[in-house]
């Protein structure tokens, strides 16, 4: 059977349909807190989403370890498996208009030889509107692909971190603190080397002065793996909510925070950040993250409202977690080729 192309009404009636499946996830989201945490572990895993499509993912496929569009997985050399069915997703879609001389408005894609020359002068505006459309994705059980095959599709994925590995530990640590380099952000190990800072029974703080100067003290009473957490927590602070960067699009989208939940939105996107980035590496700071959470979350459970704020904790964890990912990937690899190499000689 020929391939029929969706009209225009069917793929709005599609997104509607999308749309309040999403919002039924939502409401779970707003009436319970075991719901909510079991959305931020799925965060650690769908960090590429959004936090809508990260609703729908989860609720068509729970449990989904790693999703990728159909032509994605045949382009790998892997095949989706018979009967599987896609994922629905939002997929955001920008299309340009103008107005030709006539008044008509046309799509920027249709326009005739002339426009294109008149378009090129200046003639004419472009605007622009956006638009969602539903698209399919597939996960990788779903696919003929074999565990064994995983860190070859995802190579920066740490399947195999073993976090009681000290290497391991220090590697993180080593591009947490590469982050705040290249933010300028000196981190200090203790309040004596900032000693303008009193920490108390903080674990860790982010402060900026009316000099210009910034930085991160950490207390010198944690162990190296709660480290990571703080040094994450702070990181997150500093990418969000420094107040400097305020005219250089420093928030991603939380752009008011003057007001009284100020404070609650800081605080639930900077352990946010902490927990799914840690997660991700194979640190579970659950035990302490998750109440500290929900005592931030009590008053931004709906979602809608609050997209913003769940969006950047989305892209800065996205953010921190690809950084990480890929300098240990290049770190492994130089390893790899230096065992072999090693080998060879020994040959």
């Amino acid at each position: 059977m020929s391939y029929q192309r969706k009209s225009k009404e069917d793929v709005q009636a599609e997104v509607k349909a999308l749309a309040e499946q999403a919002t039924e996830q939502v409401k779970k989201f707003e009436t319970s807190f075991e719901a909510r945490r079991e959305f931020f572990d799925f965060m650690t895993e769908m960090y590429n989403y959004s936090p809508k499509n990260q609703m729908l993912i989860r609720s068509q496929y729970d449990g989904a370890l790693g999703v990728a569009p159909f032509g994605y997985w045949k382009k790998e050399g892997f095949s989706v498996q018979k009967g599987e069915k896609g994922i629905k997703i939002f997929v955001p879609k920008t299309v340009s208009y103008f107005k030709n001389s006539e008044g008509i408005t046309k799509q920027l894609s249709k326009a005739t030889p002339n426009e294109k020359i008149d378009l090129q002068l200046g003639r004419y505006e472009v605007t622009k509107q956006n638009y969602f459309s539903v698209g399919s994705v597939f996960d990788i059980t779903q696919t003929n692909a074999k565990p064994e095959d995983y860190p070859k599709i995802y190579p920066n994925r740490p399947y195999e971190l073993n976090i009681e590995d000290p290497k391991q530990i220090d590697a993180i640590e080593k591009e947490l603190l590469s982050i705040a380099k290249s933010r300028d952000i000196p981190v200090y190990n203790s309040q004596r080397e900032y000693p303008g800072i009193e920490l108390g029974a903080a674990k860790g703080v982010f402060f900026t002065n009316s000099n210009g100067g910034k930085g991160i003290v950490i207390s010198d009473r944690i162990n190296q793996t709660e480290r990571l957490a703080v040094l994450t927590h702070e990181l997150a602070h500093a990418a969000l909510h420094d107040p400097s960067e305020l005219n250089k699009n420093g928030y991603w989208s939380t752009h008011d925070l003057s007001s009284g939940r100020a404070t609650n939105v800081k605080e639930l996107q900077a352990e946010m950040v902490s927990y799914v980035v840690s997660k991700h590496h194979g640190l579970d700071t659950s035990e302490a993250a998750i109440p500290y959470i929900q005592s931030w979350t009590e008053d931004i459970k709906d979602f809608d409202k609050n997209a913003d704020v769940f969006k950047d904790i989305q892209v800065t964890s996205q953010d921190f977690i690809k950084q990480i990912d890929e300098s240990m990937a290049r770190s492994q690899s130089k390893a790899n080729v230096q065992t072999n190499s090693k080998e060879a000689l020994a040959r």
